[in-house]
């Protein structure tokens, strides 16, 4: 380990107390993610810590609702899993444009939606690593993106998404690439990029 992983893991035992258990890769994701400055990714991953262990995080993959729930937000999300990079990396597919914003937050809500997105989340990062990766692809397809996505909720959802990504995900993503993009998603990116 080296001298800033050192000192990472200190500040982390310390904040969440000596036996914590700390992960190599995961404290190297939280420094990269915070410009490699110690005291702000040892503060960032113990939020994380407990974060996950608010939300039980750490058992979302055997949790039986989420099974039942995944199911009913698919029918919403046009979302593609089980594709691989040349490197062997799970690559997924999210055609974005074509989600029915209003209708699924009427039938699912906002925290069942943002929950999911956690528990696939957890799942693709869950493949990574059984492929020997700490990193995942995903391609989002923005064909038909249009007024009907930018509701006041939808637009919520979209940008707690992306907080939970930049707090409790930090690197990663190997790359999103980004397809078919119409003229709108520049000012949606706008009103949602944190």
């Amino acid at each position: 380990m080296s001298g800033e992983l050192e000192a990472m893991g200190a500040a982390v035992r310390e904040k969440l107390g000596e036996q914590a258990v700390v992960d190599e890769a995961e404290l190297q994701r939280f420094l990269v993610g915070c410009g490699n400055v110690v005291p702000k990714a040892a503060h960032v991953y113990a939020k994380s810590r407990q974060w996950r262990e608010a939300e039980k995080v750490d058992g979302i993959l055997e949790d039986e609702r989420m099974k039942e729930l995944e199911p009913r937000v698919r029918r919403y999300q046009q979302y593609v899993e089980g594709l691989e990079d040349r490197d062997g990396r799970p690559v997924a597919v999210w055609r974005a444009g074509r989600v029915p914003v209003r209708g699924m937050m009427e039938d699912i809500g906002c925290a069942d939606v943002l929950r999911t997105h956690i528990y696939l989340k957890e799942r693709s990062l869950q493949r990574a690593r059984e492929r020997g990766h700490a990193t995942h692809v995903l391609v989002l397809d923005l064909d038909q993106l249009g007024m009907a996505q930018m509701d006041r909720e939808g637009l919520a959802a979209l940008k707690s998404g992306i907080e939970i990504e930049q707090r409790y995900y930090p690197e990663t993503f190997e790359r999103i690439v980004i397809v078919r993009a119409p003229w709108i998603w520049s000012a949606m990116w706008n009103m949602v990029n944190p």
